[in-house]
């Protein structure tokens, strides 16, 4: 009996290292398995994070495309009003010219009357 209960222990050892092995084993697959997860999760957040980084960059592209237009738009309108200004201001000045011709012939008719009258 001796001998049996020495071939069962024995066999029990073999069974025992067998399945420590196999456990080593599992172990090893599972770290590995681990830290292809981490690896995945941190390309994940890095992606994530360059996409956020796009997306702002984006944003502030959008922004300063928005702040180009209305200061062209601005631009535009202050134009407009310097254009609408100088056409007022030509035509005072014609009108101005006008006026001073009207009293310069005004002047040579007195001129002419009063010379007719002293002739």
């Amino acid at each position: 009996m001796t001998r049996i209960a020495a071939d069962t222990r024995n066999r029990k050892v073999d069974e025992i290292s067998r399945l420590e092995h196999e456990l080593v084993e599992a172990m090893t697959s599972l770290k590995s398995f681990l830290e292809a997860v981490l690896a995945y999760k941190s390309s994940v957040v890095r992606a994530e994070a360059e996409l956020e980084l796009s997306n702002a960059r984006c944003a502030k592209a959008m922004v300063r495309e928005e702040v180009e237009r209305k200061k062209v738009a601005d631009l535009e309108k202050a134009m407009e009003a310097l254009w609408l200004e100088n056409s007022t201001l030509e035509a005072k000045k014609v009108l101005v010219e006008d006026e001073f011709l009207t009293q310069q012939g005004n002047i040579v008719l007195m001129l002419g009357k009063t010379f007719n009258q002293v002739v």
